[in-house]
């Protein structure tokens, strides 16, 4: 059952006078009405100005095409049927009845959920409990929130192939064994946690996987942290002067706030809660133009200290071409450690690098707990 409507059709009734008992009214354009049978229905007002007393909400329910009389149902939506005179206007119209089955009309709270009652028939289904899910009730006519019931779950989705006795264990259901997982806003939320060894947590502000190694949490995968700084301009470089480079650029990528183009420049420091093992290179290119049979040095250092990471050295025979390097190594690193880039040259004066194809980078990333 659904309402028939049709735009701009009035006129006035010839029914002299449509009683109060009346259920059938005439109106020559009524001729233009569409067809309207049963279980459908057509909206009509008749004086809907009130110009002869409160105006008359009737339902069409048996029009043929072309007639100009109408079978109605009286008194509807809650006005009265009373006596209309011949010559009463009449309107189609939407109504209020009409407007309240607008399907967001239904919803009144927060999680409803609609639904297809009957054919044309909008529904509100209230939201259920927390645990329970959205099923098919038990007569598979309509929706329902509840719990799934074993018949419910495929024979072939447990299996003793898939719980083998060697695998589950009740040494690894205990309490104080079994492995818990949680999904938390940050960091400050994974830290309030009572956690026991072999939990997993996973935070969203970071998108990261951490696991509880019974003293701390240890990154294990997601997002992980990574930077890469930049510098665009060629650094003049003293002779025989080791030299930190300065990378004062835009940093390519920065996940943790790990190192500052103002304050301490020529770091990478390792966050706080990361230690472990990291990748950590450097790439750039020295400057054409020095002298023949001069030395070239870079290398990376851990904390300022004296070890030398991703050491090269080489000689330019020629003078005439600028020495490209780029270099990675795997290096453990604790929270708090730094990183910097070192150059050194032997030139007669100050020296530089060629910066027209690729900038200077230094990164670090992150692979894996110590």
């Amino acid at each position: 059952m659904s309402a028939i409507y049709q735009n701009l059709m009035s006129g006035t009734t010839t029914t002299n006078p449509l009683l109060i008992g009346g259920t059938t009214v005439d109106a020559a354009n009524f001729a233009n009405l569409d067809v309207v049978s049963a279980p459908d229905y057509m909206w009509l007002v008749l004086d809907p100005e009130g110009l002869s007393g409160a105006p008359e909400i009737v339902k069409i329910t048996t029009h043929t095409s072309s007639n100009t009389a109408c079978t109605i149902t009286r008194a509807q939506q809650g006005t009265t049927a009373r006596q209309h005179a011949s010559g009463t206007a009449w309107v189609t119209a939407v109504t209020e009845d009409d407007l309240n089955e607008l399907p967001f009309r239904k919803l009144t709270t927060t999680g409803d959920t609609l639904y297809a009652s009957a054919a044309n028939t909008a529904s509100r289904l209230a939201i259920g409990t927390a645990g329970q899910v959205l099923k098919v009730n038990s007569g598979a006519t309509a929706p329902e929130w509840g719990q799934v019931a074993a018949a419910g779950i495929a024979s072939d989705a447990v299996t003793t192939a898939k719980i083998l006795d060697a695998n589950v264990t009740a040494a690894k259901l205990s309490t104080a064994a079994r492995a818990e997982y949680y999904t938390v806003a940050d960091n400050t939320a994974r830290d309030a946690l009572s956690p026991s060894e072999g939990w997993h947590v996973w935070t969203l502000d970071t998108n990261r996987l951490w696991v509880y190694d019974g003293s701390a949490w240890v990154l294990m995968g997601g997002s992980l942290p990574r930077c890469r700084a930049q510098r665009a301009t060629s650094q003049s470089i003293s002779t025989v002067t080791a030299t930190a480079i300065q990378f004062n650029s835009a940093d390519i990528y920065d996940s943790d706030a790990m190192h500052d183009i103002v304050t301490n420049n020529t770091r990478i420091t390792v966050p706080a809660g990361l230690g472990g093992v990291w990748s950590i290179g450097y790439g750039f290119r020295w400057a054409t133009g020095g002298a023949a049979n001069t030395t070239r040095v870079s290398f990376m250092r851990v904390n300022a200290g004296s070890e030398r990471y991703g050491y090269f050295e080489d000689e330019d025979g020629t003078g005439s071409i600028g020495i490209a390097k780029t270099v990675q190594v795997d290096q453990p690193l604790a929270a708090g450690d730094y990183i910097d880039l070192i150059v050194y040259h032997n030139e007669a004066g100050s020296f530089g690098q060629d910066v027209s194809l690729v900038p200077i980078t230094l990164w670090a990333h992150y692979r894996s707990p110590f």
